[in-house]
């Protein structure tokens, strides 16, 4: 049970800490120095997916005030010892800790918590496919759960796969159509209509979104702009109060 808390503890730091870092790295550019085609919204969107995505990774683990190990029946601060521990060493001691875990699956399969941790797991790692197929794994048992499909989009975004872009729209298609104000879902899909050539459903997506952002967040501005290039700037909505 120990080793399980702790297990729980490294991946929900590690989360918070990286999980927005591969999502504001460049998307591939051609030789000419111009985006690729059938990454741009991919490339567009993982940028301004970001503070969002932070932001809604926050709420779902909860304030860093629930991590407190004076919570625990454990007398011990592991915290302090993982803080403590060569990077090596900890990155060591967490791969170890998803092979296992990604073992025990291997045998009960039908422990739909388990895929979920597991996906999010390899994520942190930086092992975006093996994530991907982790959530799959979780809906085929949660039988399409918003949280697993909006989690598939993300570690297919994070793969910044070109042949990825279709099921990365069909995952935030299946997350808006259970979840209509999903800010991620709204983002994204507002790229891909871009990209599409549907300006039209950009700008409503995209309005949608700006409605239920704060005026002072850093993500308003970039909305306005986005709006601006729809071409209908005029009916752009206000922000939240």
């Amino acid at each position: 049970m120990t080793a399980f808390i702790l297990f729980c503890l490294v991946l929900s730091l590690a989360t918070v800490a990286f999980i927005g870092l591969p999502l504001v790295k460049g998307a591939a550019r051609r030789a000419d120095g111009g985006p690729r085609p059938a990454l741009r919204f991919i490339g567009l969107a993982a940028l301004g997916l970001a503070p969002v995505a932070a932001a809604l990774t926050y709420l779902q683990i909860g304030a860093p005030a629930g991590l407190n190990p004076a919570a625990w029946t454990a007398p011990a601060d592991p915290s302090a010892e993982i803080a403590a521990m060569d990077p090596e060493a900890r990155n060591a001691m967490i791969e170890n800790m998803v092979e296992g875990l990604a073992a025990r699956l291997a045998i009960d399969n039908n422990d739909l918590g388990g895929w979920r941790m597991l996906a999010r797991s390899y994520d942190v790692l930086g092992r975006h496919d093996d994530a991907a197929n982790a959530w799959r794994e979780a809906l085929v048992l949660s039988e399409g759960a918003v949280d697993d499909w909006r989690g598939l989009a993300m570690s297919l975004i994070n793969t910044r796969d070109e042949s990825a872009a279709p099921a990365v729209k069909e995952a935030f298609e299946e997350v808006l159509l259970q979840s209509p104000e999903d800010p991620l879902a709204l983002y994204f899909l507002g790229h891909a209509a871009m990209s599409d050539g549907d300006a039209v459903r950009a700008k409503e997506l995209w309005t949608s979104l700006r409605a239920q952002t704060p005026d002072d967040a850093p993500l308003a501005q970039e909305l306005e702009s986005l709006l601006a290039e729809t071409g209908g700037d005029d009916q752009r909505s206000g922000g939240a109060e």
